[in-house]
């Protein structure tokens, strides 16, 4: 919850480079799993609904 917190916090330009991070990590094969609720918002669903 901490990382959903600092993301919802964080100003719009800063959301973008925090989410250009994950994205990157991703296509890498490295995402860090501290997104999975970040994007989980993103996707307008709740962490618990994006892991099943």
């Amino acid at each position: 919850m901490q990382m959903l917190e600092r993301f919802q916090g964080a100003q719009v330009e800063q959301q973008g480079q925090m989410w250009q991070d994950y994205v990157s990590g991703c296509v890498a094969g490295n995402a860090d799993p501290v997104f999975e609720e970040v994007a989980a918002h993103v996707a307008g669903r709740d962490a618990i609904t994006a892991r099943l």
